[in-house]
C-alpha cells in the first residue's frame, strides 16, 4: 500500500497512528469510524478503488470522495480527522462568567433553589443564565442536591410524635404527672430533627 500504514495502537474507540508524513507532528487520534474512512480513500489515491464504489461504501457522494481524496494528499492522514476535535464547544459560557455566579450564589444566595437563584441574578446583578446553567454551577459547586440525589427523609419524622418531658394532660390520669416518659428511640429522632 503506501507509506502511511507504518505504525498503529489501538486504544478502544480511538486509534493512534504515526505515519511518515505526520512523524514531525506526531501521534494523531482517529476514531474507528475515520481510520475506515481513511482506508477507502487511502485505496482512492492508490488507484484501487473507484469513487463511484467508495461513495457508495461510505454514504457520501463522489464529489465528497474527491474532496477527501485532495484533502488527503495535502494534509495527510490528520486531514482526514475532524477538526472540530480540538476547538471549544460553541456552548460554552464565556470565561469568568461561571466563577462570578457562584461566588453570587455562594455569598448571598446559598440558602436558594436554582430556580431563585437565577431569578435574583438576572434582578439584582444582571448576569443572565438559562435555569438548567444555574442547576448545574449548583450542582457542581456543591450548593444544591437534586431531589433524585437527596437522602431519603427521616423516617422518625411523623405528625403524630411524641414529646419527651412530664406526662401532658389527658395521657395517663393526674397522678402520673411527676413521671418521665421511658424515652424511645422515636423520642431520639424527634429531638434531633
Amino acid at each position: 500500500m503506501s507509506h502511511f500504514h507504518r505504525a498503529t495502537r489501538s486504544t478502544g474507540r480511538f486509534q493512534r497512528i504515526e505515519g511518515a508524513a505526520m512523524a514531525d507532528a506526531g501521534w494523531i487520534t482517529m476514531s474507528m469510524i475515520e481510520l475506515d474512512r481513511f482506508k477507502v480513500i487511502q485505496s482512492v489515491a492508490d488507484g484501487y478503488l473507484k469513487p463511484g464504489c467508495a461513495a457508495e461504501r461510505l454514504g457520501l457522494t463522489t464529489r465528497q470522495v474527491q474532496r477527501l481524496v485532495h484533502r488527503l494528499r495535502d494534509y495527510g492522514r490528520a486531514g482526514l480527522t475532524s477538526r472540530k476535535r480540538s476547538s471549544p464547544s460553541n456552548h460554552q459560557l464565556p470565561v469568568g462568567i461561571e466563577q462570578r455566579a457562584v461566588a453570587l450564589i455562594r455569598d448571598i444566595y446559598a440558602d436558594f433553589g436554582p430556580t431563585l437563584a437565577r431569578e435574583k441574578l438576572i434582578e439584582r446583578h444582571n448576569l443572565v443564565l438559562s435555569k438548567e446553567t444555574v442547576r448545574r454551577i449548583m450542582i457542581d459547586a456543591r450548593l444544591w442536591v437534586p431531589r433524585p440525589q437527596r437522602p431519603p427523609g427521616n423516617p422518625c419524622m411523623s405528625v403524630h410524635r411524641r414529646r419527651l418531658g412530664p406526662l401532658g394532660s389527658g395521657t395517663a390520669g393526674p397522678r402520673h404527672t411527676h413521671q418521665l416518659r421511658l424515652i424511645t428511640i422515636r423520642d431520639w429522632c424527634s429531638i434531633l430533627y
